[in-house]
């Protein structure tokens, strides 16, 4: 089996807006803090701060621009900014598995966030889900479809991508001809 790449949707439109607004907004803090009366070390350390999440802020964004999924002979590699993770197919749980609208009654509702981005139009990391105490790894992005896939390590994805039913149906078949095991 070779490897098959399936694109992660972007950010775009109010999430893309508000991304550029967050970046600039740190950079605009940066820049009045630099003109507050401060000793030269604290001018120092506000400056390390704000440049250090304005890079980390910037790296997480570009990289949601590119995120992506590679299907590979024995694993699922997520490609996402900071959160990259190699899942075994064999921990998929596919039966359960499924493509749904962002916006149906029935999808995945994110409560607490305990390690991760969450605004509006942008979701990436570690949330729990409302009403339960299932932990998912995320990335949602606007109200692309969704693909929900119980592991059996004790979490869910949900990742938002076009190529939803041609990612689950490619990890069918995977598990079908015996190439993830």
């Amino acid at each position: 089996m070779t490897t098959h790449t399936f694109l992660l949707a972007p950010l775009a439109g109010n999430a893309l807006w508000g991304a550029v607004g967050l970046l600039a907004g740190v950079v605009l803090i940066g820049f009045f803090a630099r003109r507050k009366p401060m000793t030269v070390t604290a001018r120092s350390v506000a400056t390390g701060i704000i440049l250090a999440v304005t890079l980390l802020l910037g790296w997480i964004f570009i990289g949601a621009l590119s995120a992506k999924v590679q299907l590979e002979p024995t694993k699922l590699v997520l490609d996402l900014p900071a959160y990259s993770r190699e899942v075994p197919i064999a921990s998929l749980q596919l039966d359960a598995a499924r493509v749904i609208d962002a916006k149906a009654s029935d999808a995945p509702k994110l409560g607490f966030r305990t390690n991760g981005v969450g605004m509006p139009g942008y979701n990436l990391g570690w949330f729990r889900l409302k009403d339960s105490d299932t932990r998912a790894l995320v990335s949602v992005t606007g109200d692309a479809p969704l693909l929900v896939i119980p592991t059996s390590d004790n979490y869910i994805l949900v990742l938002s991508t076009p190529d939803g039913d041609k990612l689950l149906a490619a990890l069918r078949q995977a598990v079908a001809t015996g190439a993830a095991r």
